[in-house]
């Protein structure tokens, strides 16, 4: 909408990531610092395994150190992502999964596309993990490719991919190697379980003043300050040099994890279940954590909530007007987190702050699906939305996996990230240098670092 802002404070440009298009009214929509936009991607639903029902332990002992999956692409596109269900034994370091051709039934040695298994988003329950390519490979529809997972020997730290032992994906085989550069291959019984993304469609900047520089495939009518990066531009102006026929961006993934979200989940679960919505049931109090509440969340207005830990909650999360919510002051530059399978509904002067550490925040995180805007549906917040913030919320980092956050007119937040944006006017999203190096902790005693975190997206 008119005069919306992304920017940046104490050093920090205001830089946008974006796996889809980024769409202004006007030019009086601004970004500070840089944008990239990757072409959109979609799930390719035939050229995947998704069964689980038997260990694979990769990188263990010799010979089953490196591991393959063939895979046949429903599409002639790009391969920009894919996601494997994968855990890990101890503290495995990052590895590389590439993209390679087939050769006479196995994998070729000549890498199409290489990317970086994060070993901290992978965590010691089977979650779904997401491998991005900085240059996506070309595939062709029909033809038989591979995933291969480049690991290395060790006793103690190792990782596990799930494995379908009734081989139910039939275009695929596993095999493994001791060296996958050197070693012959061995055929494995079954298909390992993994999802493949393709390129879904170009993606463009529409109607944005941009102080930085941009990268998209398609630039329209917008004001580039530096320099562009495209392969089509119309009606457009750029300040510094433009670089038209550049390939397209890759996609980046989420810098949570689904392990991350469990493992919060889970670490709140330690700290009982109230059985039914707060303030209402007994165990509700105004300092709470670690604790899971099987309902909804509603704080009386003008009262203060503090986060002892990860508060979990099952439904939906209201404050009421003026309320606080903050971390205890124990967590020093540690930050909190505040997790909901519903929606969070930021509507009422409501105050969010960390510890009082200038390096701690409140995480805010939805992981409701499919509220996407548009036509009011239930179980969605206001605005048809995961997370939708009516008033300023410096303090606090909302986080929407799979769904809208809605940013009212003259709102002025410290952090997003989330799958779908829409910003009112004058809706302003401000990084802050401090949310670069986040730690986030489960409670007093210890913390874990997100690897991934930035001050994009």
């Amino acid at each position: 909408k008119q005069g919306a802002q992304i920017t940046g404070t104490g050093g920090v440009d205001g830089d946008v990531m974006s796996n889809g298009t980024i769409q202004g009214e006007d030019n009086s929509n601004i970004i500070t610092g840089n944008v990239i936009v990757s072409s959109s991607i979609e799930e390719d639903m035939t050229a995947q395994s998704i069964a689980c029902n038997q260990d694979q332990i990769v990188g263990e002992a010799n010979p089953e150190i490196d591991f393959a999956q063939s895979f046949v692409p429903s599409e002639t596109k790009k391969l920009s992502k894919i996601s494997l269900y994968i855990k890990k034994v101890g503290t495995p370091g990052d590895r590389t999964i590439s993209i390679v051709a087939d050769n006479a039934g196995v994998p070729n040695t000549v890498s199409l596309a290489d990317g970086v298994l994060d070993k901290d988003l992978v965590g010691v329950g089977y979650a779904w993990v997401d491998v991005s390519f900085p240059t996506p490979a070309d595939l062709v529809s029909g033809q038989t490719y591979w995933i291969v997972f480049d690991s290395a020997k060790n006793s103690n730290h190792y990782w596990i991919w799930c494995r379908d032992s009734a081989g139910g994906y039939g275009d695929g085989v596993v095999k493994y190697s001791e060296d996958w550069d050197d070693d012959p291959w061995v055929d494995v019984v079954g298909d390992m379980t993994f999802k493949t993304y393709l390129g879904g469609g170009l993606s463009e900047i529409n109607k944005v003043h941009i102080l930085g520089t941009a990268k998209a495939n398609t630039i329209i009518d917008s004001i580039i300050d530096v320099d562009a990066y495209y392969q089509t531009i119309s009606g457009s102006t750029v300040g510094g040099t433009a670089f038209p026929g550049s390939p397209d961006p890759p996609s980046v993934s989420l810098p949570l994890s689904d392990d991350n979200i469990t493992r919060w989940k889970e670490d709140a679960e330690i700290g009982g279940t109230i059985a039914g919505d707060c303030p209402t049931e007994p165990g509700c109090a105004l300092t709470m954590g670690p604790i899971k509440i099987d309902g909804d969340l509603v704080i009386v207005g003008g009262d203060t909530f503090t986060l002892s830990g990860v508060v979990y909650v099952t439904g939906n999360v209201v404050p009421g007007n003026n309320t606080t919510i903050r971390c205890d002051p124990l967590f020093g530059e540690q930050s909190c987190v505040l997790l909901a399978d519903g929606y969070i509904d930021i509507s009422n002067n409501i105050i969010f702050s960390g510890s009082g550490n200038s390096k701690s925040y409140l995480m805010a995180l939805s992981t409701i699906e499919n509220c996407l805007g548009g036509v009011q549906i239930p179980p969605c917040g206001p605005g048809n939305s995961a997370i939708y913030i009516m008033n300023n919320a410096t303090g606090a980092i909302f986080y929407a996996s799979d769904s809208l956050v809605h940013i009212n007119n003259n709102v002025n937040v410290t952090s997003v990230v989330g799958y779908q944006f829409r910003l009112d006017n004058n809706a302003k999203v401000t990084y802050e240098s401090d949310i670069s190096d986040l730690i986030f902790s489960s409670g007093f005693v210890g913390g874990w670092r997100i690897h991934s975190w930035g001050e994009v997206e």
